[in-house]
């Protein structure tokens, strides 16, 4: 799923697929039979396929998006298991602990401040309009959290400097990238001579648990309000880059 996909998304108030798992493949794709969420209950398997092939859901899903199409048959299929008296969710399931999320996360950002710096690239350019986003994976989601970077002094000065043995950045594709370590990366794109996008990524492991989510599927804006509330933003706010505004959540 692309950048501007996943916006479009939040925005619409879909449900997030990864918190209830739906692999990441059908996210994307109508409901189907492969597309039974992992943490349903999997006794109650009859209930979502006596879903799919009702001639009421037929006619309700005919030529509506497969967004809308997950909203009603999750409601339906929570609806149809309450109805029989048969638990929709996995009662058996390991529910992830946010804790060790957390102790991750604070690991990395630590991780991620001291190389930035160490190598001052803040202190020679001005940055703007930070934001962020939570990409969704099958075992996890990973933080991307951009700015703009500019008055760096030309390509050639920024080249040189990203390229210098103390800072390490290396070529791929149309953008520099900086690999800390197996999960986090930092990477540069120049806009024009003036001008350079700059992002990490932190790739997480695990899926976040959303309280309540056993009983009421959130939606992706819920989850991201979520981990920026009570995950990511205290830690950003706890480990911040020297040179930057207080205010800046980058």
């Amino acid at each position: 799923m692309s950048l501007k996909q996943y916006i479009t998304l939040a925005n619409n108030q879909t449900f997030d697929l990864s918190i209830i798992g739906v692999p990441h493949q059908y996210h994307n794709k109508i409901p189907s039979i492969g597309g039974f969420p992992k943490n349903f209950n999997p006794d109650a398997r009859h209930v979502w396929l006596a879903i799919l092939a009702s001639e009421g859901y037929k006619e309700k899903v005919n030529g509506m998006p497969a967004g809308e199409r997950w909203t009603l048959i999750i409601q339906l299929f929570i609806k149809w298991c309450n109805d029989q008296a048969i638990s929709p969710f996995d009662n058996h399931l390991d529910r992830t602990d946010n804790s060790r999320i957390l102790s991750f996360l604070e690991l990395q950002r630590r991780k991620l401040v001291k190389y930035i710096d160490e190598i001052g690239i803040l202190k020679v350019v001005t940055i703007k309009s930070p934001y962020r986003v939570y990409m969704r994976r099958d075992t996890g989601f990973v933080i991307q959290s951009y700015c703009d970077f500019s008055n760096f002094g030309g390509f050639d000065q920024l080249q040189k400097f990203l390229t210098h043995p103390k800072v390490g950045f290396t070529k791929v594709g149309l953008a520099w990238q900086k690999v800390l370590d197996s999960t986090t990366r930092i990477h540069v794109k120049t806009v024009n001579s003036n001008r350079a996008i700059v992002w990490y990524e932190i790739r997480v492991g695990s899926p976040v648990y959303f309280p309540g989510s056993e009983r009421k599927t959130p939606t992706i804006r819920q989850v991201d309000n979520f981990i920026d509330n009570t995950i990511w933003l205290p830690i950003v706010r706890s480990h911040r880059f020297k040179t930057l505004n207080k205010r800046s959540l980058f």
